[in-house]
């Protein structure tokens, strides 16, 4: 299954049909304009918030569901892909960086292209890196544990799209943000940053796990 296609179509389209949602209850709205102030407004208004949220939370819970059946079959491709044994070559890249007191990052980084496409080699290349307290970034992110915090952040993003209860509420924050603080504006913009319309499945990737390699992250999850 092409996970990374069905996350970025989710997104897209629990950002669609949000606004459905709120478009419906707009004109529902509009349509008793006409009546404000007369008997039983009141009511048919708030039938319309009700039914509103009602159709709202329906849709936030049938998206998580999907999303993590996508995030549980990501992370079960990544644990079982098939674990290919260095070559030669590789093992001895790696034996002699283990045999260094010390080691640079730029030193990691020309390993890394040595060790690509070999996960296994990779992760021993991250635990180098960590020994040696260098963040390993990019260069380890075909290792497994590389490719699970990818996992993880999509995860993390996937929650707040689900929690989002307006499209493009972003806006909304940012022009409370003048009324409170630049602090507040802060915190909102951080917990709306989902709150994008998401061109293509790299620009997904990229925003909500932080995958800057597509190719390589697909051939991990898309087993």
């Amino acid at each position: 299954m092409n996970r990374t296609w069905e996350y970025h179509k989710s997104v897209k389209a629990y950002r669609e049909n949000l606004g459905a949602i709120w478009n419906e209850f707009d004109k529902k709205v509009a349509a008793l304009e006409r009546y404000k102030g007369s008997v039983g407004y009141d009511a048919e208004l708030e039938k319309a918030v009700q039914d509103r949220d009602a159709a709202i939370k329906e849709l936030q819970g049938k998206a998580y569901a999907r999303f993590a059946e996508l995030i549980n079959g990501m992370k079960e491709s990544a644990r079982n892909r098939p674990l290919v044994a260095p070559t030669a070559e590789q093992m001895g890249v790696l034996q002699l960086l283990q045999m260094r007191e010390k080691v640079t990052r730029d030193e990691l980084e020309q390993a890394a292209r040595t060790l690509k496409d070999n996960p296994a080699a990779l992760s021993v290349l991250e635990e180098i890196a960590q020994k040696h307290d260098i963040h390993s970034g990019g260069f380890a992110m075909e290792s497994t544990a590389g490719i699970m915090r990818h996992i993880d952040s999509l995860y993390d993003s996937a929650k707040r799209i689900c929690a989002l209860n307006k499209p493009n509420s972003k806006q909304e924050m940012v022009a409370a943000a003048d009324i409170h603080s630049e602090k507040w504006k802060s915190n909102a913009m951080y917990s709306y940053r989902v709150d994008r319309d998401f061109d293509n499945e790299a620009d997904t990737m990229a925003a909500l796990g932080d995958v800057h390699s597509l190719s390589e992250f697909q051939n991990a999850v898309n087993q």
